[in-house]
This record gives structure tokens, C-alpha cells and sequence, in this order.
């Protein structure tokens, strides 16, 4: 099995080719809807886990949804390199549309229950005022 070490989202991760160093920009910690629904063009999900035990693939699922609709449902798979003990995989999602406000999560999941997650919320948009004078 594997245990998971970290889980976020970011409007962008990138892996230098040559250090294979990840950069991660513009954490995600919440989205304030100018009108719903709300277009998000690209954002990208790190999922950092640590091997357990001798395996070297699990069989894994990436799910993004807004409370219990599915937006993005994505078979993966960590698969461990030899002599090494961690793993990321990084998700890049375009294009993303969200239709209400509430809790965005990007769930990895193995042998369907969570391994690890990140919630994002989505917040409505600001009501219109009237201002007297």
C-alpha cells in the first residue's frame, strides 16, 4: 500500500525535466464566483505518496467534483520507481465549468476509498448593492 504525503491544487504544477523538481503556482485556496456558472480554464492537482510496502503499481482513481457531481473521473496508477520510496502524480484538468457554490474536491482514490484529498470552495457571488445618496 501507500500513504499519502500530500494533496493540493494549484491553478499550475510544473516538473523541471532536468532536476525533476516540481513548481507549484498560485495555490488554490478558494474561488470567488463573479456569476454562476463559473469557468475554471486550468488548474492542476499534486498528490505526493510514500511507498509502504513491496508493491510497485497501485491501481488508482483521480475524482474532482462539487459536493456530489462529478466534474473529472480519471483512472491512474502510482507506480513506484526502483529504489525509490515516494511518489507524485501531478493532474492537469482544462476547462473545468462549476455550476453551484460549495466544497471543489480532488479526491486520489485506491481500492475506492480516499487516499488523499483537497477542497476548494467556491463561493457565490457577491449580492448587488444599492448605494442612497
Amino acid at each position: 500500500m501507500a500513504e499519502s504525503v500530500l494533496c493540493l491544487a494549484a491553478r499550475g504544477i510544473i516538473r523541471d525535466a532536468t532536476t525533476n523538481s516540481v513548481s507549484i503556482f498560485n495555490l488554490m485556496e478558494e474561488v470567488v464566483a463573479q456569476g454562476l456558472p463559473v469557468f475554471i480554464p486550468e488548474m492542476a492537482v499534486l498528490g505526493l505518496w510514500r511507498k509502504e510496502g513491496d508493491e510497485t503499481r497501485i491501481e488508482c482513481e483521480f475524482i474532482a467534483r462539487i459536493g456530489e457531481t462529478i466534474l473529472h473521473q480519471i483512472p491512474t496508477a502510482i507506480s513506484f520507481e526502483p529504489n525509490s520510496s515516494m511518489y507524485r502524480a501531478i493532474v492537469n484538468i482544462v476547462g473545468t465549468v462549476v455550476n453551484s457554490p460549495g466544497s471543489l474536491t480532488f479526491e486520489f482514490r485506491i481500492g475506492g476509498r480516499v487516499s488523499g484529498s483537497y477542497t476548494v470552495r467556491v463561493l457565490p457571488p457577491p449580492s448587488a448593492t444599492t448605494v442612497q445618496g
